[in-house]
C-alpha cells in the first residue's frame, strides 16, 4: 500500500473548485514514479526519474476518458502554475511533478512502521511541512511574477529617466511595484520627460517612485520660444 500527502489548504487552491481536474491532479500524483527507472516505449528506452511520468497524452486521455487536446490544455495550466514541467521526448511526453517530495516523502511507504501513529501525529507532521505540501497559490505566483517583471523592466526605466541618482534605492523601490504600476509608468513617463527636457529640473527618480508621480496629471510641455523680429 502506498500513500501521498495532501494538506487541508488545498481547499483554497483553484484546482479544488474543479472536481474533474482535482481528480486528474491526484491521479498524476499517484501515477508518477516513486523511484527512478527506465521505460521501454516503441523500441526506445526513456529515462523516468522519481516524480516523473512518460505516459503519452493519448494514454492520459484514454484513462481520463477525455481528448488529447484537453489533456494538453490541462498540463499547460499546471505548468503555468508551476505544479509540473512538461518535456517532449522522442516517443512520448515526460511530465515532472514540482516538489514531488512534499507529496511523497523519502520514507518507504510500504512499511507500516513509517506511518504516523495516529491522526494527531499526521496533523503535526503535515503542519510542519505545510509550505511544501501545496502547489503555489495564485497570490504567491502573481507576487513572484510581478517581482520578476519589475526586475526586468528597471534598466529601461533607469535609462529613460536619465537623472541617475540613488540607483540602488531606486532599484529596491522599483522591485516592490506591481505590474499595473509599471505599465502606468510606461504610459505616462514620456510626457513627464518631455515636460522637463533639462534633466537637472526633473524630480529625483526616487522621489518620483515614492510619490507615485505617474498618477499626476502630465505637465504640458513648454511651447517653443517665439522668434522675435526687430
Amino acid at each position: 500500500m502506498s500513500w501521498i500527502r495532501l494538506h487541508r489548504q488545498i481547499k483554497s487552491h483553484w484546482i479544488w473548485s474543479d472536481p474533474k481536474r482535482l481528480q486528474w491532479w491526484i491521479d498524476i500524483l499517484l501515477c508518477v514514479n516513486h523511484a527512478k527507472n527506465r521505460v521501454f516505449i516503441k523500441g526506445k528506452l526513456i529515462d523516468c526519474a522519481r516524480g516523473q511520468s512518460v505516459k503519452s497524452l493519448d494514454t492520459w486521455a484514454s484513462e481520463w476518458k477525455t481528448t488529447k487536446k484537453t489533456v494538453a490544455s490541462f498540463f499547460r495550466m499546471l505548468e503555468k502554475d508551476r505544479m509540473i514541467t512538461i518535456e517532449n521526448v522522442t516517443v512520448s511526453t515526460r511530465i515532472t511533478v514540482c516538489k514531488y517530495d512534499s507529496y511523497n516523502g523519502m520514507v518507504n511507504a510500504d512499511d507500516p512502521a513509517h506511518y504516523p501513529a495516529d491522526d494527531t501525529a499526521q496533523e503535526t507532521h503535515t503542519t510542519t511541512h505545510s509550505k511544501r505540501t501545496l502547489p503555489p497559490n495564485n497570490n504567491d505566483k502573481e507576487d513572484k511574477e510581478d517581482k520578476e517583471y519589475s526586475i526586468a523592466q528597471f534598466p529601461f526605466f533607469w535609462d529613460a529617466y536619465g537623472k541617475k541618482v540613488d540607483r540602488e534605492k531606486c532599484f529596491k523601490k522599483f522591485k516592490t511595484l506591481k505590474r499595473e504600476e509599471i505599465e502606468a509608468i510606461k504610459r505616462t513617463l514620456p510626457a513627464y520627460l518631455q515636460s522637463t527636457p533639462e534633466i537637472q529640473f526633473r524630480k529625483n527618480p526616487l522621489t518620483y517612485l515614492n510619490g507615485k508621480c505617474w498618477n499626476d496629471q502630465p505637465a504640458t510641455p513648454p511651447p517653443p520660444p517665439t522668434k522675435m523680429v526687430f
